[in-house]
């Protein structure tokens, strides 16, 4: 491949991910507090306010078992929130907090699937290292059609926990 097809296809390729961005909502916030579940987290190692925070509503019709082993619930089809790592982490937590039993699904930037459930009583967590990238994330709900209100967090601490968190408002 030449050098201009190789710089035309880099080029198209930034192009697209913008698109995809503010296709999904995305105005390069932090995340804090925002209540988007098309929404995109911006951050990048040291980030603050540690944790960042979303709300949302989850859940959908689709079953997550098929993203792989430790999948559990049902999703929507388009993921809840973008997680955009400006930078490699070698330990990130994702931790999501309802009043219903949830379960996290997350899409890495490779492809592959790292899910979640029950980890702190009914409520999710998934942790440990996070390429840059884009991260697609879905808060499952245990029943078809439920839609669950969350609070999710993106972490670097360990203390970190759905607990944590404050409790999800019913609209």
């Amino acid at each position: 491949m030449s050098t201009t097809w190789k710089k035309a296809a880099r080029i198209l390729s930034a192009w697209a991910g913008l698109a995809a961005i503010l296709a999904c909502g995305g105005n390069g916030g932090s995340g804090g507090g925002s209540s988007s579940n098309t929404g995109t987290v911006f951050i990048g190692p040291g980030f603050t306010p540690d944790p960042a925070v979303r709300t949302g509503q989850g859940g959908g019709p689709f079953d997550s078992t098929t993203y792989g082993s430790g999948c559990v619930g049902y999703v929507g089809a388009v993921r809840d929130e973008f997680l955009h790592l400006t930078g490699d982490f070698t330990y990130l937590r994702v931790v999501a907090r309802s009043d219903t039993d949830i379960a996290l699904v997350i899409r890495m930037s490779d492809g592959s699937y790292r899910c979640n459930d029950d980890a702190e009583g009914l409520n999710p967590v998934i942790e440990g290292p996070f390429p840059r990238g884009m991260h697609s994330i879905y808060v499952g709900s245990m029943v078809r059609g439920v839609e669950p209100n969350y609070v999710l967090g993106v972490s670097e601490m360990r203390t970190t926990m759905p607990s944590t968190l404050v409790a999800p408002t019913t609209p």
